[in-house]
């Protein structure tokens, strides 16, 4: 019996030591909507890795394109160049069979590595965002249920990982206050 919660209380150090540093700061994170893929190939396996292929490039775009407002004829940037950017992905409803792909993926892109690339490309990179009101951004469930009750939200999105809102009024500081952990979509 003392093993065993020697063994718990261990093992819930380790992740509250993980939480902590795994999501310091996010801030310097930039989000994409959740893209839907179906592709078909010899197999499973590649189809897999056209379609997360397929799904970066259309979520850069649209980052460039919608969150980043940048308007003018974009260069092709390589494949490489965009991975480069890429700070993490998820996958959500996956399903595969003998050559078909379908899943839901999200790309996060790392701001400063966006902004070099598009530095390198002669294309100014904006500070600055989109207004403020309706902002979409993306929570950690649990933090979105410890504060539900204080956010002017509506929810696009519920999952046992995050949660996507559209907040009135997004101000960064009362999520900072809150301990909110967020990246602005």
């Amino acid at each position: 019996m003392k093993h065993s919660v020697f063994v718990f209380a261990f093992a819930f150090a380790l992740y509250l030591i993980r939480s902590d540093f795994s999501f310091a700061d996010e801030s310097g994170i930039l989000a994409t909507d959740s893209i839907e893929m179906k592709q078909q190939s010899k197999n499973s396996l590649l189809a897999k890795e056209q379609a997360l292929s397929i799904a970066m490039r259309k979520a850069f775009a649209d980052l460039l394109k919608n969150r980043l407002e940048i308007s003018e004829t974009l260069p092709h940037f390589s494949e490489k160049e965009i991975s480069d950017c890429v700070y993490d992905c998820s996958i959500e409803n996956e399903k595969h069979s003998e050559s078909t792909y379908i899943c839901e993926v999200t790309y996060r892109f790392d701001e400063s590595k966006v902004a070099d690339l598009l530095n390198k490309h002669g294309i100014p990179y904006k500070t600055e965002k989109k207004p403020a009101s309706n902002t979409k951004i993306a929570i950690y469930t649990d933090d979105f249920i410890k504060n539900s009750n204080k956010l002017d939200c509506v929810v696009e999105r519920f999952s046992s990982e995050r949660v996507i809102l559209t907040i009135k009024d997004f101000d960064i500081g009362e999520f900072n206050k809150l301990g909110i952990r967020y990246v602005q979509m």
